[in-house]
């Protein structure tokens, strides 16, 4: 069973205060046995044991955008959401930007592109994130407003044409390790 580790050893704590040592050294045998039966079982067979917790198939683009994002995104600051549900979308994409960059998604969004395209001019600094598909069809009505910064097969993560200057892919000097 996939459990967090510190809920592990505060488990087996408790199961240890509880039991008597008498109990524990009959335990402890057959404890010992269900351990190694379950090694050899996930070892010698092809048994394919779920994980509780995984990564989403999405992760993997979160993973690639989070250096990019770290690098033009200020500790605090958020990357904001173009027609991006987080409530319905799950903790999926905020969680994962929020791990691999240090930096929450949210905080001014927009459900419509004018009002992005408003929100962008009136904060041109600011980061956006949404699906590929959704920057593509904005990318075709406003073309001279945007700027993508770097897309993944699922996101695409962009900017106002008038920050393009402030956009930074130079990693030689920030000192970050972005693997996780």
């Amino acid at each position: 069973i996939s459990i967090f580790p510190p809920m592990a050893i505060m488990t087996g704590k408790i199961i240890s205060d509880w039991t008597s040592d008498k109990r524990k050294q009959v335990f402890l045998p057959w404890m010992a046995g269900a351990v190694m039966a379950t090694a050899l079982l996930v070892n010698a067979t092809a048994i394919e044991i779920p994980q509780a917790v995984t990564l989403s198939k999405n992760a993997v683009s979160a993973r690639a955008l989070a250096p990019v994002i770290n690098l033009n995104v200020a500790p605090g600051d958020r990357v904001r959401n173009y027609r991006y549900r987080l409530k319905n979308a799950g903790p999926g994409l905020s969680n994962e930007l929020l791990f691999y960059a240090d930096r929450f998604v949210g905080g001014g969004g927009a459900k419509d592109p004018e009002i992005l395209i408003n929100k962008m001019k009136a904060n041109p600094g600011a980061t956006w994130i949404t699906s590929l598909y959704r920057y593509r069809k904005l990318a075709k009505l406003y073309p001279e407003n945007l700027y993508l910064i770097q897309a993944t097969p699922e996101y695409a993560y962009f900017t106002s044409a008038e920050n393009r200057k402030n956009i930074s892919y130079d990693f030689s000097g920030d000192g970050m390790t972005y693997v996780r």
